[in-house]
């Protein structure tokens, strides 16, 4: 089976510069673990679900820009390092880059 008959197509997108609210958000309502982080038309991060709890319980201090998460940006929880498959890539072999990785 392919990658294309599997995959989301025209996925929901974050900025970098999104608050993690938006995200949060935009998880919930789709129930999706995954979100694509996109400045200029390019992937540049992925947000998951683990992210986004994981950032809820660092704080930083009020002199350093602290606030609550949801009001932090999108960039201080993505993670940049993402790989990629194309639509005609066979699932076996995405889901050996996903154990891999």
């Amino acid at each position: 089976m392919l990658v294309g008959k599997r995959m989301t197509r025209n996925p929901k997108t974050v900025s970098p510069d999104d608050p993690l609210s938006l995200a949060a958000g935009i998880l919930r309502e789709g129930r999706f673990h995954h979100l694509p982080v996109v400045e200029g038309g390019r992937l540049v991060g992925i947000l998951s679900d683990a992210d986004l709890r994981n950032a809820s319980f660092s704080t930083t201090s009020a002199e350093q820009g602290g606030g609550p998460a949801g009001d932090r940006p999108v960039r201080e929880a993505m993670r940049t390092e993402v790989w990629s498959v194309t639509p005609d890539d066979s699932v076996e072999d995405a889901l050996l880059i996903l154990t891999r990785e």
